[in-house]
């Protein structure tokens, strides 16, 4: 399985958009820190896709932030409806929804 870390900004806009799917109440409630190479704590969000594991780099600021500019979100930070659907028709979904490997210290090597 390959494994990417990549900053949220230069997400291909396939995996953004499942990101959105797996996440449609919002970033910030699923930010977790793993340690990278370098053995340095970095803070983001894991999406599982079938061939690779993504960790998306982004701050629990950059998180909040990115929800409130999105106009794929509505006013509350929910994934809008008619935008769901457009996805979800448009893509196979790709992730694996088992978040059962999870440290309980929130602590993960990616």
């Amino acid at each position: 399985m390959k494994r990417i870390i990549i900053d949220y900004f230069d997400l291909p806009s396939k995996v953004l958009e499942l990101l959105k799917l797996k996440n449609p109440n919002g970033f910030k409630d699923n930010l977790v820190t793993q340690l990278d190479d370098d053995k340095k704590q970095v803070v983001g969000i894991v999406l599982k896709t079938r061939h690779k594991n993504y960790f998306i780099k982004m701050s629990s600021t950059e998180a909040q932030y990115i929800i409130k500019e999105d106009s794929d979100y509505n006013g509350l930070g929910n994934l809008k409806d008619h935008i769901r659907d457009n996805y979800q028709n448009n893509y196979d979904l790709e992730y694996d929804d088992d978040d059962d490997d999870d440290d309980d210290d929130g602590i993960n090597n990616f």
